[in-house]
C-alpha cells in the first residue's frame, strides 16, 4: 500500500480518548490511614519539621537550623516518593525539581534549602495548615506523575500486534540476513539490531541525533525491513516549530534499503482527522506529514488502526 494511502486510511479511524492499556498506577498510600507506611511517616516528619522551624525560628541557634536543614534534606533527597510531598511541589514554582535537585551535593543544597523553606512557610505553610495538610496529596501527585514512568506501553502494543500476525521476536538461532522476525532494541535488541544496521549499510542517522536513542521495534520480513518508532500523543504542547519536529522527525529519514514507520496513537492524532477545529500548528503538521512521505515513499505515517492494516499488508 502507498504510503500516503495508508496515512489517509488512518485519517478514517479515530484514536480513542482512554485507553485502558495505558493504565500505571503506582499506589504509596494505604487503605486504612491508620497503617503508616514509610512514606507517609517521612511526609509527616517533613511537615513536623517545617512546623518547628516556624514556630522557633527566633529561639534557634545556627547550630539547631542547621540539624533541621540537614534532617530535612534528608528526608526530601535521599527518601523514596518525596518528590511528591507538598513542598517539594512548591518547589517547581521555582524551577527547582527533586531530580535536579538531588544531583547536587548537600554543601550545595543546604543555603538553597533554607531559602526555599523561608519562601515556602511565608507563602504555603499557614496555607496548607489552615486547610488541613493531608497525605491524600502523595497519592494524587503519584496520579498526576503517571505517564512520566517508565515502561513503554507502546513497545507492548507494537509487539501484540505483531505476534498476532504471527511474527515472532528474534532469537539467536535465526538468520539474520534472510529470516522473517522483529527485534525490540531498546529491551535488549540493541546488539543485534546494530549488527543488522551495520550489515545492511543503514546509517540510521535519527538515533545518533537523538544521542544514540534506540527505536521501539525493528521488522525484518521478506517484504523489507521497517524500523518503527512509536509515539503517544496527548495534546499538542510547546511551540508550533518544535512540536512539528517531534513528530515527524522519524518519517523524515529517507533510505533506500529500510522503511521507517511512526506509529502515533493517543488524542492527538484525532486533531489531524478533525479538519473543522484545527488551528495553524495542526494544519501545518498535517502538511508537514504529508511532504515528508511524498519525500521518503518507503516510510508510513499511521495510527493504530493504519499500523495494523500495514502489518496486515506486509504478512500477506
Amino acid at each position: 500500500m502507498e504510503n500516503i494511502k495508508l496515512f489517509e486510511f488512518s485519517l478514517r479511524y479515530k484514536e480513542p480518548t482512554y485507553n485502558p492499556d495505558n493504565y500505571k498506577e503506582e499506589i504509596v498510600l494505604n487503605d486504612n490511614p491508620k497503617i503508616k507506611n514509610d512514606i507517609v511517616l517521612n511526609n509527616e516528619r517533613l511537615i513536623s519539621l517545617i512546623s518547628s522551624y516556624q514556630t522557633l525560628a527566633d529561639q534557634l541557634t545556627h547550630k539547631q537550623i542547621e540539624k533541621i536543614l540537614i534532617e530535612a534534606d534528608d528526608i526530601l533527597y535521599t527518601k523514596d516518593y518525596m518528590n511528591y510531598s507538598a513542598i517539594s511541589q512548591y518547589f517547581m514554582v521555582f524551577g527547582l525539581s527533586n531530580s535536579l535537585m538531588r544531583k547536587k551535593t548537600k554543601k550545595e543544597r543546604l543555603p538553597i534549602l533554607k531559602c526555599m523553606l523561608d519562601l515556602y512557610i511565608n507563602n504555603r505553610h499557614n496555607m496548607y495548615k489552615a486547610h488541613g495538610y493531608s497525605n491524600m496529596i502523595l497519592q494524587v501527585i503519584s496520579d498526576n506523575y503517571s505517564h512520566k514512568r517508565t515502561g513503554s506501553t507502546g513497545n507492548i502494543k507494537i509487539e501484540q500486534i505483531l505476534q498476532s500476525y504471527a511474527f515472532k521476536r528474534y532469537d539467536s538461532g535465526d538468520d539474520i540476513e534472510k529470516d522473517s522476525f522483529y527485534l525490540l532494541p531498546d529491551k535488549g535488541d540493541k546488539k543485534i539490531f546494530i549488527e543488522i544496521l551495520k550489515n545492511n549499510d543503514i546509517t540510521f542517522k535519527w538515533s545518533s541525533d537523538k544521542q544514540g536513542k534506540m527505536p521501539d521495534a525493528y521488522l525484518q520480513t521478506k517484504n523489507g525491513k521497517f524500523i518503527i518508532e512509536h509515539k503517544n500523543k496527548k495534546e499538542s504542547g510547546g511551540g508550533q516549530s518544535s512540536q512539528n519536529v517531534e513528530v515527524v522527525d522519524f518519517v523524515k529519514n529517507g533510505e533506500k534499503n529500510v522503511s521507517y514507520v511512526t506509529f502515533m496513537d493517543g488524542p492527538l492524532f484525532n486533531s489531524l482527522i478533525e479538519e473543522d477545529h484545527q488551528d495553524k500548528k495542526t494544519k501545518t503538521l498535517l502538511s508537514d506529514i504529508i511532504k515528508y512521505l511524498k519525500l521518503n515513499p518507503l516510510n508510513y505515517f499511521v495510527n493504530t488502526r493504519g499500523f495494523i492494516e500495514l502489518i496486515k499488508k506486509i504478512a500477506g
